[in-house]
């Protein structure tokens, strides 16, 4: 779980329990203080780990395909946040947001080093992901980075 300085970049890497072939690690992200959240998967890989930078503009993952034991490695730049207007009508923090716009990353079946398909992308469809767990867990990592 990761979230930028700024409060509005935040992503969650999600691992399951029990993994196979159809319940695989994902990550969840968004680019607009959590407003709206997209979801990207590597169906190779069987476990891994994400890294951001401090402003979260960049994110880093490494992922192992238990079954051939190859390594995949992501390096993706995500959107500059929109901007938000102080009272504004929207709900939460009380502003309106921008459109933003996508990112790109290595695809999952290229080879580290080349650039092409999407890690990341934004609009105005949400995302629902299993439950309100993933978004349980960004809006308790937003309330205890406003109290430190």
């Amino acid at each position: 779980t990761g979230v930028s300085n700024d409060g509005k970049r935040l992503f969650v890497y999600v691992r399951p329990a029990v993994m196979d072939a159809s319940n695989l690690p994902y990550i969840v992200m968004s680019v607009d203080g959590g407003k709206t959240w997209t979801s990207r998967g590597d169906n190779e890989a069987g476990s891994g780990s994400v890294y951001s930078s401090s402003s979260a503009s960049r994110m880093f993952a490494m992922f192992y395909d238990m079954t051939t034991g190859a390594s995949y490695y992501r390096l993706a730049i995500l959107p500059t946040p929109p901007p938000v207007t102080p009272g504004g009508t929207s709900s939460g923090a009380g502003g309106t947001v921008a459109p933003s716009t996508g990112s790109t990353s290595a695809a999952p079946n290229q080879k580290p080093g080349k650039v092409s398909g999407r890690l990341a992308e934004t609009g105005t469809s949400t995302w629902t992901v299993g439950g309100l767990a993933v978004v349980a867990v960004a809006a308790g990592a937003l309330v205890l980075r406003k109290r430190l």
